[in-house]
């Protein structure tokens, strides 16, 4: 599920996620939840991809090579770190259970 297929999928996500889920994390979260499972998230839930949206967000703000690379091969975008941040809650959402079709 992290081949690059998937995570190109996730930079898509995030991309979507924040021109179209709002201007509040959590309800971008939401969102995001909801396009990739289609039901709404339990507030748990939210309050576990905020951390983890938090971490990633000073994690790349302090560490711009580790933000680049998450764009390999794919044009950077203007905010690079919230961009990266966002792909990485978005890679979480593509790859959870619910996203996942199984046979």
């Amino acid at each position: 599920m992290n081949d690059p297929a998937f995570f190109d999928a996730s930079r898509g996500l995030a991309r979507r996620i924040l021109s179209e889920g709002g201007a509040d994390e959590r309800g971008r979260i939401a969102y995001g939840f909801r396009l990739c499972t289609s039901r709404k998230p339990a507030a748990d839930e939210v309050d576990v991809l905020e951390k983890a949206l938090r971490q990633e967000l000073e994690h790349f703000r302090r560490d711009k090579a580790a933000a680049k690379a998450v764009f390999k091969g794919a044009e950077l975008p203007k905010d690079l770190p919230e961009t990266a941040a966002w792909t990485l809650i978005a890679n979480v959402l593509v790859n959870l259970d619910e996203t996942v079709t199984k046979e």
